[in-house]
């Protein structure tokens, strides 16, 4: 990842980036090589005001390339828009939202396998993207100077093709809620609950629930 950022005043920045694409975002059923004929381009624009919150948009495009076992090769464009910021609330409260939409994001996209960027239809060979898209947001509350929480919520998206089997991954749903304890001043103890569930084309799905106990020491 090569990153250049530019200051345009004293609320406005301007990011430009150029990311490697060697990554697995195409689901094949039978060996498909992965080409980089160019790195993946990365643009946003964000402006800051430290004591409401800040907003960035961001942008990216993207060719997808595989070579098949027929010795042919296919391509697509791929590219996604993303919106994400903060917004400081009472004394000390914060909510963190973003929105993600596009197609071939793949890795991009955290809620999603790596593999449902695209796909290739095992009978004919032919290379297609996938929708995909997700939202998510969390809220930290500090109910005193020792005592704070987290609640947090996402949803991730990825549309199947039309030939894509039953038990392909549509969408993953998570959502969590914390209470820490500031034991001292670098160390803080705590809890978690989590929920995660995952839904296939043909609506079926698996869920999960989890506790996790932690300690922070910074």
């Amino acid at each position: 990842l090569i990153r250049w950022s530019q200051h345009l005043g004293d609320k406005w920045t301007l990011h430009a980036a150029i990311e490697d694409p060697s990554s697995n975002d195409v689901f094949s059923p039978e060996p498909a090589l992965g080409q980089t004929p160019i790195p993946d381009v990365i643009l946003g624009i964000e402006v800051d005001q430290p004591q409401f919150g800040h907003l960035r948009l961001n942008g990216i495009l993207r060719k997808l390339e595989v070579d098949l076992p027929s010795g042919a090769s296919e391509s697509e464009r791929g590219w996604g828009l993303a919106l994400s910021g903060h917004v400081n609330l009472f004394e000390q409260d914060r909510l963190n939202f973003s929105g993600v939409y596009g197609q071939g994001l793949g890795r991009y996209l955290l809620g999603i396998l790596s593999t449902d960027g695209g796909a290739i239809n095992p009978s004919n060979d032919q290379f297609g993207l996938r929708d995909n898209w997700g939202v998510q947001a969390s809220y930290s509350h500090h109910w005193s100077a020792k005592w704070r929480s987290t609640a947090m919520f996402g949803y991730a998206r990825s549309d199947p093709l039309s030939w894509q089997i039953g038990s392909t991954l549509k969408s993953s749903t998570y959502a969590a809620a914390n209470l820490m304890w500031q034991v001292l001043p670098y160390l803080s103890v705590g809890a978690e609950y989590s929920y995660g569930k995952r839904e296939n084309k043909d609506d079926s799905f698996l869920d999960n629930h989890r506790v996790m106990f932690g300690v922070q020491v910074y």
